[in-house]
């Protein structure tokens, strides 16, 4: 819910923004480097205008952690990519209908793209992609979780009982199951990836998009 309600704070001082026609540039810069591929603030900062790659809608400066969060979901979509998996046209209508529902509608996603001097099939492109890498996650960590009776019966402790506590338990152990091994899966993937974090920890980078915002 705070990171709706942040989500509709932003797009809202952009709507607001778009009442001037100045003409404004906005500065980019490399933040990170993925086997050569460079990672620009203006992708982190739309994935995050969007709620993409586990990233939060804030109106705020870009941090390391931000760029680490974009990073990983770039690994993953790799990954994906190079084993061939596929979303479809539905899938991805969808995954942008959903976008835009974060956005505030169509016609403030599209001003505020318009204003950023976005090109809306990079934004398109980036919602593909984490729709591309939220399948991924389902099928290779979610749906391999396996979590035994034992498992389930071990935690479910002495004041718990009943079907629906059972279920609810294991549900809960297979969550962590999957996050666990995606975790370790992320760290092994790193590993063998040269990556590049050209932000500083600590350090903070101007959202190169705030302009289209704070411009009046």
């Amino acid at each position: 819910m705070r990171a709706a309600l942040g989500l509709f704070a932003v797009f809202g001082a952009l709507a607001a923004a778009l009442m001037s026609h100045a003409d404004v540039r906005f500065v980019d810069r490399v933040v990170a480097e993925i086997d050569g591929a460079p990672v620009t603030a203006s992708d982190v900062a739309i994935a995050r205008a969007l709620g993409l790659f586990e990233l939060n809608p804030e109106p705020r400066a870009i941090e390391a952690t931000d760029v680490e969060r974009y990073v990983d979901g770039r690994l993953l979509v790799r990954e994906a990519t190079r084993l061939g998996l596929e979303t479809t046209a539905g899938e991805r209508t969808e995954a942008w209908a959903a976008a835009v529902g974060r956005a505030g509608g169509q016609a403030i996603l599209e001003a505020w793209l318009r204003r950023a001097d976005v090109d809306p099939a990079w934004a398109r492109r980036l919602v593909d992609e984490d729709l591309t890498r939220r399948r991924f996650v389902e099928l290779r960590f979610r749906d391999l979780a396996f979590v035994s009776d034992a498992e389930v019966t071990a935690a479910m402790g002495s004041g718990a009982n009943g079907e629906a506590a059972r279920e609810a338990v294991r549900a809960r152990l297979e969550d962590d199951a999957a996050r666990r091994r995606l975790g370790e899966w992320l760290v092994e993937t790193r590993a063998r990836s040269a990556i590049r974090r050209l932000i500083d920890e600590g350090a903070r980078v101007p959202d190169p998009l705030a302009g289209a915002a704070e411009h009046r």
